[in-house]
C-alpha cells in the first residue's frame, strides 16, 4: 500500500487535536476520570479547593507524610494521644506562650486537637493539665518558662480550682467553646497580637492563605493523625457533625472565609480544605468547597462557564461540524479531486468556522474539462482562487500549529535565561511563549511543506522536475505560512494577555478557542496576501 505523507500528517493532527479536547472535556465534565469508583475519583478526592484523604489512622498520616513531602515514612504514632502531640513538633524555646490542654475524660483529645494544632504551627510549649488539681511537675515547669498561658479547655475538663492555680504562677486565659465544634471555630479566630497567640482567621483578615483540615468529631484520631498539615500548611483545625453534615457555625464561618479577586482569579489570596476520613458526606464537601470558590470583588460572581468559555465553544463546535461536512461532501461529490486536497479544505473549514464552509463550496461550482488523466481545474474569480490558494497553506499549517502549541504546553514551556537575557530584547526572546510562537512558525513550515505541499504538487505538477517544485512548494509554503503567523500570532498573544482573565493550560477550552481565533484572523490576513501571489503566477488557485 503506498504510503501517502500527507495522509500520515492529517492523522498525527487529529489525534493530538482530539486528544487535547477530549483531555477537556474529560477535565471538566467526567466525574470520576481515570478512577476505578465514582465514590474514590478524581472529583470527591481532589476538589479545587477540597483534598480528601480516607483510610484508618496510620494510612491518613502517611499520605499526609508524602502529600507535604516529608522523607521517609511516617514515625508509628503512639498508642499515647497526648504523645502524639508531643512527637509532631519540637517546642521553640523563643515563643512568647504556653498552650495548655486537657487530659483527663473520654471527650480530652476532641477538645485538645483544635489546640493541638496551633502549638503545632507556633512550635509553642504544651502542658497537658488534669481536672481537678494542677501536677506539681507541671507547675514547676510553667514557673520556669514564666511566660502568658492559654488553656484551650472548658471547665468540665479543667476545672476552675486549676484555673486558679495556674493564675498564682502567671498570667492565663481560659478560651472554650460551648462545643468541640463551636470550640474549634473560636480557636481559629482568636488572636492575641501582644503574645502571638491565635490564627485570627476572620472576616476581616482578608489577605492570609489559609488551610483547613475538616473531620468529624467521632475522628479525632484521624484529626491528630494530620497535625503534619499543621506544620507545612499552616492548617487549622474544624470539626463537623458525626452524621457528615455541616453545622451551621462551620457553614457561616466557612462562607465568611470566600476570598475575591479584582482583575483575575489568578489573585490572592487562596483557601484549602484537607478533608480526613470517611465520616463527611460528599455533598457536605463540595458544599464546602464551594463555599471557598473565588469571586470576582465585590459581586462574587459567577464561578462556571463565563462568556469567553462559550464563544470558544461555539467557535470550536462549528469548525467541527464544518471539517466534517467539507470532508463528507469532497469525498461524496468530487471523487476526482486530490485527497490531499480535499483534507486541506477540511482543516480549512475546521479552523476557520463558517468562511471555510462558504469558501470551499464556492470554489468547487464551476468545473473546467480537464483530459481524463489531469486532476480536475475549476473556473473562479480571483478572490475565490486567493481562498482556495490560502486553503491549501493554512488547511495544513494552521492545525500544525495548534498542534505543536500544544505539545509545547502540555509537555511545559522551555525559558532560556542567562546573563545575556537579563533585560530588554534579550529577555523577550528567551520567554516560553516567544520560544514556542516562533517554533511553532518553524515546524509549520518545515512539516507542510515535506509532508503536505510537496507530495501534493508533485502529483499536480508532473512537467515540473521534482527540485523545481521542492523549491516552488517552499517558497509558497514560506510565504503563506508566515502571512498565517503575522494574523494569528498577534491575535493569539492579545486574547491571552488581554481578554482572558487569566493565562489558559492546555485543559482550558480558552486555550483552544484562542488557538481556532488566531488562525481564523491569521487566514484572513493570508487570504489577500495570496491573492497578491496568485495573480503574480507564484501560486495556482485552480485546484
Amino acid at each position: 500500500m503506498h504510503i501517502r505523507p500527507w495522509g500520515v500528517l492529517a492523522a498525527v493532527l487529529l489525534a493530538i487535536l482530539l486528544f487535547g479536547l477530549g483531555v477537556t472535556l474529560r477535565e471538566a465534565l467526567v466525574v470520576a476520570p481515570w478512577a476505578d469508583r465514582a465514590d474514590r475519583g478524581r472529583l470527591h478526592m481532589q476538589m479545587k479547593n477540597t483534598t480528601r484523604f480516607v483510610g484508618g489512622s496510620r494510612a491518613i498520616r502517611q499520605a499526609i507524610w508524602e502529600a507535604v513531602h516529608l522523607d521517609g515514612a511516617s514515625p508509628a504514632p503512639s498508642d499515647d494521644w497526648t504523645q502524639r502531640i508531643r512527637d509532631a513538633y519540637t517546642p521553640d524555646p523563643t515563643v512568647r506562650h504556653v498552650v495548655l490542654l486537657p487530659r483527663q475524660g473520654e471527650s480530652a483529645p476532641l477538645w485538645a486537637a483544635p489546640g493541638a494544632y496551633w502549638a503545632t504551627y507556633a512550635s509553642a510549649p504544651v502542658a497537658f493539665l488534669d481536672r481537678d488539681a494542677l501536677d506539681p511537675d507541671t507547675a514547676r515547669e510553667l514557673r520556669r518558662l514564666d511566660r502568658p498561658m492559654y488553656l484551650l479547655a472548658p471547665t468540665g475538663l479543667v476545672s476552675d480550682a486549676v484555673l486558679e492555680q495556674l493564675g498564682q504562677i502567671g498570667p492565663v486565659r481560659r478560651i472554650a467553646g460551648a462545643t468541640p465544634i463551636d470550640h474549634a471555630v473560636l480557636l481559629a479566630e482568636v488572636r492575641d497580637v501582644e503574645a502571638g497567640f491565635g490564627w485570627g482567621r476572620t472576616y476581616e483578615q482578608r489577605d492570609g492563605y489559609f488551610d483547613y483540615v475538616v473531620t468529624t468529631t467521632s475522628e479525632w484520631s484521624l484529626a491528630l493523625a494530620g497535625l503534619p498539615l499543621a506544620r507545612s500548611n499552616a492548617a487549622t483545625l474544624l470539626f463537623i457533625s458525626d452524621d457528615g453534615s455541616v453545622p451551621g457555625i462551620v457553614d457561616r464561618y466557612v462562607w465568611k472565609q470566600r476570598a475575591d479577586w479584582f482583575v483575575t482569579p489568578a489573585e490572592g489570596p487562596f483557601r484549602h480544605l484537607w478533608v480526613l476520613g470517611d465520616g463527611i458526606t460528599y455533598a457536605s464537601q463540595s458544599r464546602l468547597d464551594f463555599a471557598l470558590e473565588k469571586g470576582p470583588y465585590p459581586s462574587r460572581g459567577p464561578v462556571a462557564l463565563g462568556p469567553m468559555e462559550g464563544l470558544a465553544i461555539v467557535l470550536i463546535a462549528l469548525g467541527w461540524a464544518g471539517g466534517l461536512f467539507v470532508l463528507l461532501h469532497a469525498w461524496r461529490l468530487l471523487p476526482d479531486l486530490h485527497p490531499g486536497v480535499r483534507v486541506a479544505w477540511a482543516f480549512t473549514a475546521l479552523f476557520a468556522p463558517v468562511l471555510g464552509v462558504i469558501l470551499y463550496l464556492s470554489a468547487y461550482r464551476r468545473p473546467r474539462a480537464t483530459p481524463p488523466d489531469e486532476y480536475p481545474l475549476f473556473l473562479r474569480p480571483g478572490s475565490i482562487q486567493a481562498a482556495a490558494g490560502t486553503a491549501m497553506s493554512f488547511g495544513y499549517g494552521a492545525p500544525l500549529m495548534v498542534a505543536i502549541g500544544y505539545l509545547f504546553v502540555w509537555f511545559g514551556l522551555p525559558q532560556f535565561f542567562g546573563p545575556w537575557a537579563a533585560e530588554g530584547v534579550g529577555f523577550l526572546l528567551g520567554s516560553g511563549m516567544v520560544i514556542m510562537m516562533f517554533t511553532m512558525w518553524l515546524g509549520a513550515i518545515l512539516v507542510a511543506w515535506l509532508a503536505a505541499q510537496f507530495p501534493i504538487h508533485r502529483a499536480l505538477m508532473p512537467e515540473h522536475s521534482t527540485p523545481r517544485v521542492l523549491l516552488r512548494t517552499l517558497g509558497m509554503v514560506v510565504l503563506s505560512m508566515s502571512a498565517v503567523s503575522l494574523g494569528m500570532m498577534p491575535a493569539v498573544w492579545w486574547l491571552q494577555m488581554a481578554k482572558f482573565p487569566m493565562m489558559p493550560a492546555e485543559d482550558d477550552i480558552l486555550w483552544f478557542g484562542a488557538l481556532w481565533g488566531g488562525a481564523l484572523v491569521g487566514f484572513l490576513i493570508a487570504w489577500p496576501i495570496n491573492y497578491a501571489l496568485i495573480r503574480g503566477r507564484i501560486k495556482r488557485g485552480g485546484i
